[in-house]
């Protein structure tokens, strides 16, 4: 199939990649992402310390006393 476009009008804009963020957005991605994590972290606290390893205290045995 032949397709023939007689004229066509387009708009190019040349950007730089690092001034598409305005560094009032940036400040925001990052709040949003440190509260993200701290919530995060906050949620998986609990779970941790629960796994944590802790010395036991036993009641002392009868077994071991000397005669």
């Amino acid at each position: 199939m032949d397709v023939n476009i007689g004229q066509m009008n387009s708009t190019v804009r040349v950007t730089d990649e690092q001034t598409l963020l305005s560094p009032r957005v940036m400040e925001q991605i990052i709040r949003t992402v440190l509260v993200r994590l701290k919530d995060e972290q906050d949620r998986t606290r609990p779970l941790e310390e629960e796994r944590q390893l802790r010395p036991s205290v036993s009641a002392p045995s009868s077994q071991h006393r000397a005669p």
